[in-house]
């Protein structure tokens, strides 16, 4: 027959033994669950990047769109700038200039995994010279592309009309605008 005090002992091993952890089975499903979490998460952070990259590009589009107005109508005599980097001078006697930042210090600048262009647009002309002696254009076409796929999965176009095209390739929409291309959102 088993004494109190063989039953009083057993218990108190089962508790112990019961009080030590997880076992490994236990401890494989917290890391598989917790696997699947991360990777979720990384998703919803890429996707969420890659969102705010495109806005950032859009934004860009839409200073240079103002840029361009206001050059016109105080600088271009009517005519627009043939270049970021024109658009980034200051003209003579003014205390800032047209496209102020990293829009306006490169050819071809990159800003938020995006790479920004400005050139004569379709059907334009080379124009008079504006206040600053630098030649103008009639038209003018700007475009922000994906720098890779990691950060955005649409391209961005725009010129003197002032309405935002998107396609979802990484080439930018092209004059005349239409389809493929969309007005973006």
């Amino acid at each position: 027959m088993i004494s109190w005090r063989v039953v009083s002992q057993m218990r108190q091993m089962r508790r112990a033994r019961d009080e030590r952890g997880m076992t490994l089975i236990e401890l494989a499903v917290v890391i598989a669950v917790m696997g699947t979490l991360l990777s979720i998460a990384i998703g919803a952070v890429f996707r969420a990047r890659m969102a705010a990259n495109e806005g950032a590009a859009l934004a860009g589009l839409r200073t240079i769109n103002t840029a361009q107005f206001q050059y016109q109508s105080s600088c271009g005599a009517g005519l627009y700038a043939a270049s970021l980097l024109v658009l980034g001078t200051k003209p003579s006697g003014e205390a800032e200039a047209f496209l102020n930042g990293a829009l306006g210090d490169e050819v071809s600048p990159t800003r938020s995994g995006y790479v920004f262009t400005l050139e004569m647009g379709q059907g334009g002309a080379a124009g008079t010279n504006d206040c600053n002696g630098t030649p103008t254009i009639s038209r003018y076409y700007a475009s922000a592309a994906p720098e890779s796929n990691k950060t955005g999965n649409r391209s961005f176009a725009t010129n003197q009309a002032g309405t935002l095209w998107e396609d979802l390739n990484p080439v930018p929409p092209t004059e005349p605008f239409g389809p493929p291309a969309q007005l973006a959102k």
